[in-house]
């Protein structure tokens, strides 16, 4: 981790550096949220959406319903950049314009700010699509 830190202060090219930048970041979100922080964390997310989050099994839980089958694969593939970039994939399943995604971090052994931070994009990527 020490190496990590150093290579984050420039110490690499630019081209690792940011990796490496991008490795912290999601580092520091990995650690696992106390069930005050990920109720407090659940609320600030559905405070702004219709169709609330869930908690399942220390799960993120939600179900995007959408007019098309088109509409739900062009969530799926805005989220997924999303998720690319953060390197955080979700677990979902897509039937016709459903899309039922389940995140959680894995290497936490439950849930952590990255999966709240996901859930938040797919929000916003879901925008006007969803129903």
């Amino acid at each position: 981790y020490g190496l990590t830190r150093r290579l984050a202060r420039r110490e690499c090219p630019s081209p690792y550096r940011l990796l490496t930048v991008s490795f912290l970041r999601a580092h520091e979100m990995s650690d696992s949220l106390d069930h005050q922080a990920t109720e407090q964390a659940l609320q600030a997310l559905n405070a702004a959406t219709t169709r609330p989050w869930q908690i399942n099994a220390d799960r993120l839980c939600k179900q995007f319903r959408f007019p098309t089958f088109v509409e739900a694969f062009a969530f799926m593939t805005a989220a997924a950049l999303v998720a690319e970039r953060m390197n955080h994939h979700p677990e979902w399943r897509n039937v016709y314009n459903r899309v039922e995604v389940e995140l959680t971090s894995h290497d936490a052994a439950g849930l952590t700010g990255r999966d709240f931070r996901l859930a938040e994009a797919m929000d916003l990527a879901a925008g006007h699509r969803s129903s």
